[in-house]
């Protein structure tokens, strides 16, 4: 069944493992242009490396609690590739898959927690104005 994803550019946030690296898989299975996030740990996408070539696939670093980092993610990723000034720019991010989590530090039981600083990250991506990093949506 064609879903009509071939050359759609698509960032998955979150891609480094479980769900994230999953779903990757599944649009770059389906034609689209995938740039998979990952903050700290890289070492899963090498197996998305070896099966896609970088005409389908980037892979992105970014500390999404940063808002200008947030920035920087979505204006590199429509750029020309990092590191094959032959492969084609992607575009504008067209579909974005937020899949990332955050994890305490510390421990803390859950009726302690204050949610206000981690709902802004998973939600609205850490840059808490989606729209200035070049998403289509908008907070509030």
């Amino acid at each position: 069944m064609d879903l009509g994803l071939r050359g759609v550019h698509v960032l998955v946030t979150g891609a480094s493992g479980g769900i994230g690296l999953e779903t990757a898989r599944v649009f770059l299975d389906n034609g689209a242009r995938v740039t998979a996030h990952y903050n700290t740990n890289s070492a899963s996408l090498t197996s998305l490396s070896s099966q896609y070539d970088s005409t389908l696939l980037r892979i992105a670093q970014a500390d999404l609690t940063n808002e200008s980092a947030v920035a920087t993610l979505f204006a590199s990723v429509a750029s020309s590739h990092p590191n094959n000034a032959n492969a084609p720019a992607f575009g504008p991010v067209q579909v974005a898959i937020i899949n990332h989590g955050i994890w305490p530090t510390t421990h803390q039981p859950v009726h302690q927690m204050s949610l206000g600083h981690e709902l802004d990250i998973v939600v609205f991506g850490g840059a808490g104005d989606a729209e200035g990093a070049g998403c289509a949506g908008r907070r509030g």
